[in-house]
Parts: C-alpha cells; sequence; structure tokens
C-alpha cells in the first residue's frame, strides 16, 4: 500500500470519527482486550491510574472496568472525546508528559497508534520517551498494534528495548505477546527495567 492510500484510509477514519459512525467492534483483537485484558487491570488496589489512548465509539464503554480508578483517555481528534473517559484529554503522544506527572500511571494501554498516527522512527522515539516518563516504575504499558504492511513500518520494539523497557509477562494469556486473527493485530505487554 502506497503513502497516499495510507493517507487516505486515514482520512476516511477521521471523518467516520467526526460523525460517529463507526461499528460497534467484536472483533478478537476488541474481544480480547474486552474480555481479559482491560478486567486484568481493573483492581485498584494493584493499578490505581489507567491511561488509554486512543478513543473511537467501541472505547466509550472501556471505563466501565474501571470505575473505581483514576482512568483517563487521550486522543489527537476532539470528534473522538465524546468515546473518551470523563477524564478525556485532547493530545498528542509526543508531548504526552506536559498533560501528566512523571511516574505517574500504573498501566498505559496504547492500542492501535503505532503505524497509525505514529508513522516514522523519530516519531516513535519520543513518543516512547514520553510514555517512559509517565509510566510508574512498577507500571504496565501495553501496546496493541497491526502486523503487517503498512501498519508496521517503524520497529518500535528494539526502540523501547534501549529505552529501559523490557518484556512483561502477561498471566492471563499466559505470554508476553499475543496475536489475534484480525489484521495481524497484536498485543504486546512491557514494563521498565528495574
Amino acid at each position: 500500500m502506497n503513502k497516499i492510500a495510507l493517507e487516505t484510509i486515514k482520512w476516511i477514519q477521521y471523518i467516520i470519527g467526526i460523525f460517529g459512525l463507526e461499528p460497534n467492534r467484536k472483533s478478537e483483537d476488541r474481544l480480547i482486550l474486552k474480555n481479559i485484558i482491560l478486567p486484568a487491570f481493573s483492581d485498584k488496589q494493584i493499578y490505581e491510574r489507567i491511561l488509554f489512548v486512543g478513543c473511537a465509539q467501541y472505547t466509550k464503554s472501556y471505563d466501565k472496568f474501571f470505575v473505581d480508578q483514576d482512568y483517563w483517555t487521550l486522543d489527537y481528534n476532539p470528534h473522538r472525546a465524546k468515546y473518551g473517559s470523563k477524564n478525556h484529554i485532547i493530545g498528542n503522544v509526543l508531548n504526552l508528559s506536559s498533560h501528566f506527572k512523571e511516574d505517574y500511571f500504573d498501566v498505559i494501554i496504547f492500542n492501535g497508534i503505532f503505524g497509525w498516527g505514529i508513522n516514522n522512527k523519530n516519531d516513535c522515539i519520543k513518543t516512547i520517551k514520553e510514555l517512559k516518563l509517565i509510566l510508574s516504575k512498577k507500571g504496565v504499558l501495553i501496546v496493541g498494534w497491526n502486523n503487517q504492511k503498512p501498519f508496521n513500518l517503524v520497529s518500535f520494539k528494539p526502540i523501547l528495548y534501549n529505552n529501559d523497557f523490557k518484556n512483561y509477562f502477561f498471566k492471563p494469556l499466559e505470554n508476553i505477546e499475543y496475536t489475534t486473527n484480525m489484521m495481524s493485530h497484536t498485543y504486546s505487554f512491557f514494563s521498565l527495567k528495574k
């Protein structure tokens, strides 16, 4: 897929988001997220502060998993604020630390951002440095990404490893990574090195 086609897809998604026409997705990747990943982080005693990056119609109900927690959402598209939490920020992942304190979040769910907005190495490096700043020392970073072209042009894992991240074993899926059949959507789990 060439650059023009990729930009066309992004504009179509942007317009769909403005009019709220996105379907309530029941694909495998969303089911894994809603039925396994989100519930695993709903215990306030362990995970008090949660950030979900990237909002759409199907993310609106995710706040039900974090009723007693400090749950935040962030998206750059102002038309998607209606799908965020009551603590929603319209902003860019390239400057997360301007919105949040250092060492703040116990969990950051970063789903569909690499390859769908963060598309070059420099932006990826900047984003990962921002994530490191706001993730608590014992925090967990979940990266949801599509492992197929043109959405995997930036190899983010080596950048994470070079910025003090390591793989995190996610017990409910018994792995450090889980790939679905939906566009090879993959959930990778990370934490900071001690």
